[in-house]
């Protein structure tokens, strides 16, 4: 019993990090987050020197863009196997899904600009 509940759960860790590599290798919106978002967030925790809290925000915000977009190519990657004609449903279908990825990122500009003004605001000598 306990044998077959760590193997179903290697199994599914497997699959789930064969999934983000496929995510990686045939979208190129989710390798844009990690080519571009990713280093971007570095370099701006590099300069800002965000405290943990502010840094753990930034974690979890950029974690919805990213389950957002994995979500997103899921959908878009089934609607297209089963209907591969253009259909006014399933362009809505995938409109949405995509607006889920754009909330995401304004979610993660929003914190991303409230952690950079409160340090802009330190830096000048004003109180937050």
């Amino acid at each position: 019993m306990i044998k077959r509940l760590i193997k179903r759960f290697i199994t599914s860790f497997a699959n789930a990090l064969i999934g983000l590599v496929t995510a990686f290798r045939v979208d190129l919106s989710f390798r844009t987050h990690i080519v571009v978002t990713l280093p971007f967030l570095i370099i701006f925790t590099f300069f800002i020197k965000p405290n943990s809290y502010e840094l753990l925000i930034m974690v979890i915000a950029f974690g919805i863009v990213l389950i957002a977009e994995l979500l997103n190519t899921s959908i878009e990657t089934l609607l297209n196997r089963l209907h591969p004609d253009r259909h006014q449903a399933i362009a809505a279908s995938k409109d949405i899904a995509a607006g889920a990825v754009f909330v995401g990122y304004g979610i993660l500009a929003t914190v991303l600009g409230v952690i950079l003004w409160e340090h802009v605001l330190c830096c000048l000598g004003g109180h937050v």
